[in-house]
């Protein structure tokens, strides 16, 4: 006697397939709608026609209240109306979305849009019967120890207290922090603050001597290379600016521990040049060639040195005028090419003549 394919027991009903499975329809002769292939271990919801209609799947898990909680559709536009759903798969769009209260348009928590290729955490909106609050956007991503290695937070006003995080981008005020060690208070490394317009390298606190990743405080350095991985532009938390060739020679330093400015090196000569303000030099320092050349167009050039008693009163000052066109000029000074000295007040100090002649306090000396 042949086994039945339909097995009634007492705690069980068994139906009995081949490798083509066991079909469910609404009529004899016309697609499955439902597809149960037990070799492959696949049920399959939707595909099956007849000559008006053809059918789409779906699949709603309910909870003991008969409420639908999961929703997977592959109906064309259509979605459970059901306030108590909470995941709703739109296999039709490919569309995910997730929400604490409902799944309806604007309460999901996280939506993933395919569609878009948008993945939106947060803004779930709540009804007024809700005890939970509209949701904030949080995403965190762990190590294989389950350790908060990254997070972004749009949360008013929360960062996860985790000493192990070592990026931080806060959403809400427009922050990042990276820190080698943590992003806790002072310990990040790199601080990008858009609510102040800065950007902060550097000065990140590090643990003790004992701990494993301990390396010292860090010092805040911003390089900038060109397209062939040259360093140009050097900024270090030093007090030490230095813009280099592309030899890598540093031609320009600025060091502010030594208050010192350092124009050239390399093999090549430093120039410092003051523009007039009308594309002149009216000050050069040429240091190839150890000269200083001072005077802009239309403007004489003068040299003064001053004292230190507050006022900066000019105690020597070297000036030029207009020659004496019947004498060459050899020592510039009042028209006449002597060299004049003066006093604070304007009164004649010293005067050197272009015969030798040096005059102190209007008495004539010989040189």
């Amino acid at each position: 006697m042949s086994q039945s394919d339909i097995i009634l027991e007492r705690d069980r009903v068994l139906v009995v397939g081949d490798e083509n499975g066991v079909d469910i329809t609404t009529e004899a002769g016309t697609g499955a709608d439902i597809r149960f292939r037990p070799g492959k271990a696949n049920i399959v919801a939707g595909g099956g026609s007849d000559d008006d209609t053809t059918s789409e799947g779906d699949l709603m898990l309910r909870d003991q209240a008969d409420n639908t909680r999961i929703h997977l559709s592959a109906e064309t536009g259509w979605k459970a109306d059901d306030e108590e759903n909470r995941v709703w798969i739109n296999g039709e769009r490919g569309i995910v979305k997730l929400a604490a209260d409902n799944t309806k348009d604007g309460n999901e928590d996280i939506n993933l849009d395919t569609p878009k290729a948008n993945l939106t955490l947060g803004g779930g909106s709540r009804p007024e019967s809700s005890d939970l609050a509209p949701s904030e956007g949080d995403l965190m991503l762990q190590d294989r120890d389950a350790k908060t290695r990254v997070h972004l937070s749009a949360e008013k006003g929360w960062k996860a207290d985790d000493a192990n995080n070592r990026v931080w981008i806060n959403g809400e005020k427009g922050v990042v922090k990276l820190g080698s060690v943590n992003t806790q208070w002072e310990n990040q490394d790199i601080k990008l603050d858009s609510t102040e317009a800065r950007i902060k390298v550097g000065g990140g606190k590090r643990d003790t001597e004992d701990s494993p990743d301990w390396r010292g405080d860090s010092v805040g350095q911003i390089t900038v290379q060109d397209d062939e991985d040259n360093t140009r532009v050097d900024l270090s938390g030093e007090g030490r600016v230095e813009l280099r060739s592309d030899d890598d020679d540093a031609t320009i330093e600025l060091d502010a521990d030594e208050a010192r400015a350092t124009v050239g090196g390399g093999g090549t000569g430093g120039t410092l040049e003051l523009d007039d303000g009308f594309a002149g030099h009216g000050v050069e320092l040429d240091g190839a060639e150890g000269r200083a050349s001072l005077g802009a167009a239309g403007e004489n050039g003068s040299l003064e040195l001053r004292n230190d008693d507050g006022d900066l009163t000019a105690v020597l000052r070297v000036e030029h005028f207009e020659p004496n066109p019947d004498v060459p000029p050899q020592l510039g000074g009042d028209g006449a090419n002597d060299l004049v000295v003066e006093t604070g007040d304007g009164t004649e100090a010293m005067r050197i003549k272009q015969d030798g002649t040096v005059e102190i306090d209007n008495l004539a000396n010989s040189s």
